[in-house]
């Protein structure tokens, strides 16, 4: 299966609480309409963020990034604001209760 595709990898999925004393935060990040250019460029260096446990872009210009650490946050609101298109949005939360822990997907089969 790993020859043909299937399967792409594996990976270890850690329980949140493992990682920091912390709790996780999720952050909402909303940069300005015009901000589609430097998209490319966010995600990649966001994947140095050692702290970010997910990242998933929503929109055009939207973010949610789940961030395990202190420091995994500071770093990303460092590179947030490093960004040269305006920033419109920068909510911060803590995850109090994670209501659907993680799953994988379920299985697709080729049509």
């Amino acid at each position: 299966m790993e020859g043909t595709g299937v399967i792409l990898g594996y990976r270890a999925v850690i329980t949140p609480s493992y990682l920091s004393a912390e709790h996780d935060i999720v952050v909402s990040v909303v940069f300005s309409p015009n901000a589609a250019a430097e998209a490319v460029r966010f995600e990649l260096l966001v994947k140095d963020i050692a702290g970010i446990v997910g990242l998933l872009r929503v929109g055009l210009n939207a973010y949610w990034a789940r961030i395990a650490t202190r420091e995994g946050l500071l770093q990303f609101e460092e590179l947030v604001r490093a960004q040269s298109s305006p920033v419109l949005k920068f909510d911060v939360a803590p995850v109090i209760h994670e209501i659907v822990p993680y799953r994988d997907p379920p299985v697709r089969r080729p049509d």
